[in-house]
């Protein structure tokens, strides 16, 4: 595979815990949203190239 750019790695923490948070949720009735709380904690941004 191809990467687009490389991770720190609070990033892909922050990855790994919404990976788990889907697998849970694919397997049980756990609440999605609790591997996503990096995104519901702040304003959504453009990256860069969608600003021009």
């Amino acid at each position: 595979g191809a990467a687009r750019r490389e991770m720190d790695e609070a990033e892909a923490v922050e990855v790994l815990a919404a990976l788990d948070s889907l697998e849970q949720a694919m397997l049980t009735q756990s609440d999605p949203l609790t591997g996503f709380a990096d995104l519901l904690s702040r304003t959504p941004e453009l990256p860069e190239h969608l600003k021009k």
